[in-house]
């Protein structure tokens, strides 16, 4: 059972992290207006977003880090793919999380808003994308609707590598789909976001 609930609970985390953690932060800074001060400091604004994005991406990284030893030494869960492999996916997750966050940061108007838009949007994929049971257990209806969910390739591969030994290979598709959410979202981040 842990060997099937650890990939699932990591790729959560990454999800959940990016989403919940970002939103709230990025919102609650333009509206006490953090961001604005930064404008009138000396450092460059790319630099200041850039730590902010480094930031969140050490956390989630950690955080799956945590969970990944607690599941193994102290539930026994095993392990059987490329370590070097769940960390590219750890690290895609994140970035593509993250990138989703911002962009729910930028059309909210506030630190609540956020959070909420955050939060309908964070809840579906907790318990549709297999992370906690498998998939196929879902009514058929619901089976679009969790493919287009973008943690549902995150679950797929992570647990493909680590209860498998699967390749990155074999889930190009699903990585792909990934990078299209993190580009997308970034794109709208970037072209909506304002400092006030």
């Amino acid at each position: 059972m842990f060997d099937f609930l650890l990939p699932g609970i990591m790729a959560m985390t990454l999800m959940q992290t990016g989403l919940m953690g970002v939103t709230w932060v990025v919102a609650t800074y333009r509206e006490k207006l953090v961001l604005k001060r930064v404008l009138a400091t000396p450092i460059r604004p790319t630099a200041f977003l850039s730590a902010l994005i480094a930031r969140f991406t050490l956390v989630n990284l950690l955080q799956v880090l945590i969970i990944f030893l607690i599941g193994t030494l102290l539930f026994k869960a095993k392990v059987t793919g490329n370590l070097g492999s769940l960390t590219i996916l750890a690290v895609l997750g994140s970035v593509t999380f993250l990138a989703i966050g911002f962009a729910i940061s930028v059309v909210s108007k506030t630190a609540e808003a956020a959070n909420t838009l955050g939060s309908i949007v964070n809840f579906p994929m907790m318990f549709l994308s297999g992370a906690f049971w498998p998939r196929e257990l879902i009514p058929e209806a619901l089976q679009p609707l969790i493919k287009a969910l973008p943690l549902t390739p995150l679950v797929d591969a992570m647990r493909g590598v680590a209860t498998t030994g699967q390749p990155l290979t074999d889930f190009l598709p699903g990585i792909g789909y990934l990078i299209l959410w993190a580009v997308g979202s970034s794109a709208i981040a970037v072209r909506l976001f304002r400092w006030e």
